[in-house]
């Protein structure tokens, strides 16, 4: 799932559509809500139909809402209202919108999960980044720079990642499963003590206290005649010490990452320079072993925001394809982190990676646009979003059909591309290979008592493994531990076990239909209409000639009737 294009300031916007040319007024800054609603199982089109239409019709209605934006995308919609600010309460707009959506509940499908609300905004804060590694013991001394960011005045959040030490696998077998009549929930449930709750997001189960990690495979997981089902019958457990994802390799090492985020309305500057006060001493103890670099927004620093399959567990297969690309972009440092969550939090549907460069000196034409293209090249990936010099702007295109929007967005994206130093990145546009739809049917799943839940539930665990709490070493260290109940290749997806309420099993095959697509993993609309975004980037330091050249050659391709497109910094 990617995340609702930010839409920078402006105090204008530029419209060319059927009618020509005009514009329109926007505030400088922006507030929105997001509504966030779970629907497990069901695909884009029918989220789209059955969620995020009604709950789009719902905030429209709130006075002080001047636009709506929403995403439908796989079990997921979000819907986000965005209102004038210091005209509009956000408070009593939350309010206002919670109450409407509790109105909105009752025509949304029953097994649809209570809507979340989420503030949405267009910053988010990003202070600077810190790469750590070096020598034995670089984990203990990123962990103290972490503690460090983190009670320093102007710090909101530290996020880290490739920093996890050893973890523990149960790996479950889906036929031995079956065979005792279980299905990976129960397992979840009887593992961590706690009830799993499948949705679209992350299956997070709490602990009950530890268990010693040799004593694990005794736990009771179920009664079956009588007589105890231990996790040892229908499961492998071991200890795996290889990192694991998110991986993060800076200049070939291993390494951690700690993004760094500023609280709303400081100073990004005076918080950096206290950040660097804290830091220094920290890293001065850690010995002449530790690498630390910095790695602030700005005129040195680029980033690609890059998004991988689910469950991707050859991660580091990626690291060498990158870093050749990389090093022909004449950095002087690369780091790379592959197989973070999600920004949202929400779901599993995707990962994401980072391809950062450090430079010694701001480059004197930096070659954005080729180091994208070959970056979106590399197979199972596609080109999220960028950071640093240069400029940007967005393009939306809206229209009476998501077809007619796609075909225009395609035909705009290529020209894009043809013109020198210029990409664009869509949204909303089929990825770059097939992906795997499955399609359930309601009919035949309510015929054996299962529900969209369920089969969600199964299709993730088929294709990825899901962190499931922590567990005891026997030692007293607390390792994290991850379940994995699934088949080995998503090409054996059918087969995957479902257990009825009476206990029998069925194929996930047998209840939904399984095939390869090229069709958009989302779909966007923009109050109301059907929509695409193309996120256009740019050698072109100013971003007013930037916009005039998108201006010059969207004029050069006629619009079929009914088709806009918006032009949005």
């Amino acid at each position: 799932m990617r995340p609702l294009p930010a839409i920078a300031a402006t105090v204008g916007l530029l419209v060319l559509g059927c009618g020509g040319l005009f514009e329109r007024a926007r505030d400088q800054t922006r507030e929105g809500v997001t509504i966030a609603t779970a629907y497990p199982g069901a695909s884009p089109a029918e989220v789209e139909q059955l969620i995020t239409a009604p709950v789009e019709l719902a905030v429209a209605a709130e006075p002080g809402v001047r636009a709506v934006e929403s995403r439908s995308s796989e079990g997921w919609s979000m819907v986000t209202a965005w209102f004038e600010p210091g005209r509009t309460d956000p408070y009593a707009m939350r309010a206002s919108l919670l109450e409407r959506m509790q109105i909105a509940s009752g025509s949304l499908p029953e097994d649809a999960e209570p809507s979340l609300l989420l503030d949405a905004g267009a910053e988010d804060g990003l202070l600077t980044r810190v790469a750590v590694t070096g020598a034995e013991g670089w984990e203990a001394c990123a962990s103290d720079l972490e503690r460090a960011a983190l009670t320093t005045p102007g710090v909101r959040q530290v996020v880290s990642s490739g920093l996890e030490g050893p973890r523990v696998v149960v790996e479950a077998d889906p036929a031995r499963l079956a065979a005792y009549g279980l299905d990976s929930g129960e397992l979840s449930s009887a593992l961590m003590a706690a009830p799993a709750h499948p949705s679209g997001a992350l299956i997070r189960v709490p602990t009950a206290g530890t268990q010693q990690l040799d004593s694990l495979g005794e736990r009771v997981v179920a009664m079956r005649d009588g007589a105890p089902v231990l996790l040892r019958d229908v499961a492998t457990i071991r200890l795996d010490r290889d990192p694991h994802a998110p991986v993060v390799v800076l200049d070939g090492m291993r390494a951690g990452l700690l993004t760094i985020y500023h609280q709303p309305g400081a100073d990004p500057q005076t918080v950096r320079a206290g950040l660097a006060r804290a830091l220094e001493p920290v890293e001065l103890s850690c010995g002449q072993g530790l690498i630390a670099q910095r790695l602030p927004p700005g005129e040195r620093v680029r980033a690609l925001r890059l998004e991988l399959p689910a469950g991707g567990e050859e991660l580091m297969s990626l690291a060498q394809p990158l870093a050749e690309i990389a090093a022909r972009a004449g950095a002087e440092s690369v780091l790379m982190e592959l197989g973070s969550p999600s920004d949202s939090g929400l779901a599993l549907t995707t990962q994401h990676a980072q391809l950062i460069l450090r430079y010694a000196e701001p480059p004197e034409a930096a070659p954005v646009a080729v180091l994208m293209r070959a970056v979106q090249a590399l197979p199972g990936l596609a080109l999220l979003g960028w950071e640093g010099p240069g400029s940007r702007t967005l393009l939306l295109l809206r229209g009476p059909d998501h077809d007619s929007v796609q075909a225009v967005a395609e035909e705009l994206s290529d020209a894009l591309d043809a013109v020198g130093g210029t990409v664009a990145v869509d949204d909303g546009l089929p990825p770059p290979g097939p992906s795997v739809d499955v399609e359930a049917d309601r009919t035949r799943l309510a015929a054996y008592g299962l529900t969209q839940a369920q089969l969600a539930q199964a299709v993730r665990a088929a294709s990825s493994c899901l962190p499931g709490g922590s567990v005891d070493d026997g030692g007293g260290l607390q390792l994290p531990l991850t379940l994995c109940v699934g088949n080995d290749s998503i090409d054996t997806l059918a087969d995957q076990p479902l257990i009825t309420p009476d206990g029998s099993v069925v194929p996930l095959g047998a209840v939904a239909t399984i095939t390869l697509s090229t069709s958009a993993s989302a779909r966007s609309r923009w109050d109301m209409a059907p929509a695409v975004t193309l996120a256009i980037t740019s050698d072109e330091p100013s971003e007013r000639r930037l916009r005039e050249a998108v201006l010059e050659l969207v004029s050069l391709h006629p619009l079929p009737a009914g088709v806009s497109a918006e032009l949005l910094p």
